[in-house]
């Protein structure tokens, strides 16, 4: 586990196998979903998420439900905005 975000806390795992801005990006995209799910969703709705990147992640964690699957898929990218944005 490279972190997670439970009871509005975030933890990050010193010997992450993603760099420590992924991680930290990844989980704020948690505490988003949790503390401003309606921007969040705005999120989800502009990601036009396809059925393939569903299924590509769901190689990784099957475990999880489709919905489970689209949220992780945004974390994801967060790191990503941020860089692109200057965050």
């Amino acid at each position: 586990m490279n972190g997670a975000h439970r009871s509005g806390i975030s933890y990050y795992n010193i010997d992450a196998t993603f760099s420590h801005e992924f991680v930290y990006w990844h989980e704020f995209g948690h505490w988003l979903k949790n503390n401003q799910p309606e921007l969040f969703q705005e999120m989800l709705d502009a990601a036009e998420i396809t059925d393939e990147q569903i299924a590509e992640k769901k190689k990784s964690r099957p475990e999880l439900t489709d919905d489970e699957l689209r949220e992780e898929i945004i974390c994801d990218a967060m790191s990503g905005v941020a860089r692109r944005t200057g965050l």
